[in-house]
């Protein structure tokens, strides 16, 4: 997800909304690689 994707949902996001978000990949910090087939988030506040 690159910055102008993360500050358009920051921006219209609203309480209810749910974000899903599918194949994910997340290097750590001792470059570990980690894969997610999905990932959901609900605003709540």
């Amino acid at each position: 997800m690159n910055e102008s994707h993360l500050n358009y949902i920051i921006n219209h996001a609203k309480i209810g909304d749910t974000l899903f978000v599918n194949d994910i990949i997340v290097k750590d910090e001792m470059n570990q690689v980690f894969k997610l087939k999905y990932f959901k988030l609900t605003i709540k506040k």
